[in-house]
């Protein structure tokens, strides 16, 4: 009886062990873009630069263009909402509360969050800058497209081929190590 029941058990944990699970949402499957980025109407610098960076690196990793659209036109499926916007704040994540250049990376359902506390008007490129969305979208590059940046410029950007890319199961807040990055 003990033998049949520890059976059933182990049967039924393989079962729900195939289920989807958010780690198995694609951005990029085999080559082809399956998620849309998503922006406020009128993205801060930080954001407009933090976008330009993802959308500059999913092609070269996995040779995908994922489009990026406003918030505005309402997008559907899987998204990557890049920077404050109303869907962060409808997932809790209030920026404005964060501590300087702090960020959030967090996904729930198909949908991906990455969002930080950023100088509303700054050069992203200026050190004095908050960027948190701008370091968040730079954590995501690295857990998930595993690029690696051993010195300035192309030449020390490794970037790992991959036809597919996923979310990830995330929900981590950072706060910088240091009190300047």
């Amino acid at each position: 009886m003990k033998i049949r029941i520890t059976g059933v058990v182990a049967s039924v944990a393989c079962l729900l062990g195939a289920q989807a699970t958010p780690t198995d949402t694609p951005v990029v499957a085999q080559g082809k873009p399956a998620a849309v980025i998503v922006t406020t109407g009128n993205p801060s610098p930080v954001v407009r630069y933090a976008v330009q960076e993802l959308v500059h690196h999913l092609p070269k990793a996995t040779g995908a263009k994922v489009p990026v659209v406003s918030e505005d036109t309402e997008p559907k499926g899987t998204l990557i909402y890049v920077g404050a916007s109303k869907a962060t704040l409808a997932a809790g994540i209030d920026p404005a509360k964060f501590e300087p250049e702090a960020f959030t990376i967090k996904t729930e359902g198909e949908t991906l969050f990455i969002a930080g506390d950023d100088d509303p008007a700054a050069d992203p490129l200026i050190m004095e800058t908050r960027a948190g969305t701008l370091w968040g979208v730079y954590e995501w590059i690295e857990q998930s497209l595993k690029v690696r940046w051993l010195w300035p410029g192309e030449l020390g950007t490794w970037i790992p081929k991959s036809p597919t890319v996923t979310m990830g199961t995330l929900n981590q807040t950072t706060p910088p190590r240091f009190v300047q990055r």
